[in-house]
């Protein structure tokens, strides 16, 4: 079940600005308020971004707003790379 928490992180973490607006992200939330964050490879502009840096730098925003409505609730996100 999806805390009203975590719907409330992922939702702000979402109005992250991106590159050409594209959003290149999809928020998973799983248990205990786990929030992934993959790369949507669907909404990768391969002609203007070949190396794929704009979509990399685009989730990196969305990161960083996720982390950012963690601190309100006195909460140290825990993030990892794969």
């Amino acid at each position: 079940m999806v805390t009203s928490f975590a719907r409330r992180v992922v939702l702000t973490a979402g109005q992250a600005p991106s590159v050409d607006n594209t959003q290149p992200w999809r928020f998973t939330v799983g248990r205990r308020e786990f929030v992934e964050l993959p790369a949507d490879w669907d909404r990768w502009l391969r002609v203007a971004d070949p190396r794929g840096r704009s979509l990399h730098v685009s989730c990196g925003a969305a990161l960083f707003n996720l982390r950012l409505a963690v601190r309100p609730a006195q909460k140290r996100p825990l993030v990892s790379l794969r």
